[in-house]
């Protein structure tokens, strides 16, 4: 899942602010543990609440 793996998320998200870098971030998980549905959810989730998109 999101947050839990060898990319820092967040600090992508804060480089690609302070370049004032604007435009679509595709993010996407090669593998899916569990239900994607509720997967992608949580994705959702981690992007909205941990990082501001």
């Amino acid at each position: 899942p999101f947050g839990a793996g060898m990319v820092d998320i967040q600090e992508i998200v804060r480089s690609l602010r302070a370049a004032d870098v604007h435009g679509w971030i595709v993010v996407e998980q090669d593998t899916c543990l569990g239900d994607p549905t509720e997967r992608a959810a949580a994705h959702r989730a981690y992007l909205r609440d941990r990082c501001g998109i």
